[in-house]
């Protein structure tokens, strides 16, 4: 199997003991309540490459504390060395992660340091490392940013379901954690169509691995729908949008 792809997501609300006032706090300040990811690998058909899903899920369970499940995304990235796909993971989700990392004396030397100078994950330019997909479609900084609502409009992805980042304090305060679990899973999928559209774009794929990745993508959230409710809201919801 090829080197395995991660799309992550993260969910955060204010840190309260370190964290005073309404604005938008700095990345230590943020406390993590749930971390979701996407992994794929690369498959040959005849058709040539395309992307297949291996499973959709957000990192442990609902009694997990923050600590937990910030070694546990560590610990899978130190095992995994995948390739990371993140929209704004580097402005903000990465960052967050390394400060609460360090508050919980987590370890995580790969992640630090890649394989040399170049080839790491804190390397801006190397979207084979860490593809963040909104600094990348900006030109590194040389155009203004554009939101992953934007870009799901222009290109038919359903977007926000139900909730916006604005909302998960709210939620996490009335224990809908589940909620938000579900919420950061669709987001997952948002940047993954994201990332398949920059991959045909790229020339990482092409026209028929795109749409078989997309076909792979179909049947694995029809095969989860039943039991995972979020998910066949997503599809509808995706369907929909590709129409219009």
């Amino acid at each position: 199997m090829s080197e395995p792809l991660i799309i992550f997501d993260t969910e955060t609300i204010p840190d309260a003991a370190r964290h005073e006032g309404d604005g938008f706090p700095k990345p230590p300040f943020h406390q993590v309540v749930a971390i979701s990811f996407l992994e794929a690998h690369i498959e040959q058909n005849d058709s040539g490459s395309f992307y297949a899903v291996d499973l959709l899920r957000t990192g442990g369970d609902l009694g997990y504390t923050e600590a937990q499940l910030i070694k546990g995304f560590f610990a899978y990235i130190e095992k995994k060395k995948p390739r990371l796909v993140t929209f704004n993971g580097r402005g903000f989700d990465l960052p967050v992660l390394k400060y609460r990392a360090m508050k919980h004396e987590v370890s995580a030397p790969w992640f630090a340091n890649g394989e040399s100078k170049w080839e790491n994950y804190g390397y801006r330019y190397s979207v084979h490392w860490h593809c963040d997909l909104m600094d990348a479609l900006a030109d590194f900084g040389a155009t203004k940013v554009t939101s992953m609502e934007e870009v799901c409009g222009l290109l038919g992805i359903p977007g926000k379901l139900g909730m916006d980042g604005t909302q998960v304090k709210d939620f996490f305060e009335a224990g809908k954690l589940a909620d938000i679990r579900d919420y950061c899973e669709t987001d997952v999928l948002s940047t993954y169509l994201i990332f398949l559209r920059y991959a045909l774009f790229r020339g990482e794929l092409t026209a028929a691995g795109h749409a078989a990745s997309i076909e792979n993508l179909r049947a694995y959230l029809d095969s989860e729908r039943g039991t995972r409710l979020h998910l066949g809201r997503f599809v509808d919801a995706w369907t929909a949008s590709a129409a219009r």
